[in-house]
């Protein structure tokens, strides 16, 4: 399943190695005037970073970069672990078949989906981006931890569901605030660095919360330490300042 799944991404790859264009004076789509004014930008940028030296370095010295790194990676914590396990929750609280629990296991999903596009644009709108960050880790946190005492398919999934949300909504504010935060020399690195050490949550949570299950054969343990992690990502991007 996850090879199928990778093969439009690999194709889109070729077909962007094939045709996106190298420079901007090769943009056909892009006017001369325009042209002119990338090429300049760009010189200007190169020109920047020779006189600051290798700005590489830079980000790992940075402190917001790492408490940024430290929210990220709470974020994969949670999402990966349930990304795993939600199937199995919803077919522990209900006799339904497999395709059914399938079904179940979007709508958490789906409300995600949606709550995730109205924070995001009310952050733009606000131009505010920590507290955004912070409630909504704290609506997902909470939500996280309440579904371990919940009993009943309805009740698991309309707080999952909630907690879903709070989770979904960080992405948005957080990367704007990431790519405010990382300087133009150095924002590549600060990206690659942020991106990369938040990543291994994707790995610690599934594993983390198997662990648990296994050791305590219950789901409450688990959704409550994701619902800590949460919240402790969001009081950290309280303290990155803007």
């Amino acid at each position: 399943m996850f090879l199928l799944e990778g093969l439009p991404a690999v194709a889109l790859g070729v077909v962007v190695l094939a045709t996106l264009p190298e420079r901007p004076d090769d943009a056909t789509w892009l006017t001369a005037e325009e042209r002119q004014t990338l090429v300049v930008c760009l010189r200007h940028d190169m020109e920047q970073r020779a006189a600051m030296g290798d700005a590489s370095r830079g980000p790992f010295r940075n402190g917001r970069i790492w408490r940024l790194a430290i929210v990220y990676f709470t974020i994969p914590v949670a999402l990966y672990a349930i990304g795993f396990w939600l199937p199995q929750i919803v077919k522990s609280a209900t006799s339904a078949g497999n395709f059914m629990v399938g079904v179940l296991s979007a709508v958490p999903y789906v409300v995600a989906a949606v709550g995730m596009v109205i924070v995001g644009r009310h952050s733009d709108r606000t131009g505010e981006r920590r507290w955004h960050i912070a409630v909504s880790a704290l609506v997902g946190g909470a939500a996280f931890a309440a579904s371990a005492f919940v009993h009943g398919l309805g009740s698991a999934l309309v707080v999952l569901s909630i907690a879903m949300l709070g989770l979904a909504s960080m992405f948005g504010p957080f990367w704007t605030l990431a790519t405010t935060v990382t300087n133009r020399s150095g924002a590549a690195v600060g990206i690659a660095l942020i991106n990369s050490v938040g990543n291994i949550g994707g790995f610690v949570g599934p594993y983390l919360f198997g662990a648990i299950r296994e050791a305590t054969e219950s789901f409450s343990a688990g959704l409550t330490l994701i619902g800590v992690v949460l919240l402790v990502g969001g009081a950290v991007a309280l303290t990155v300042r803007e």
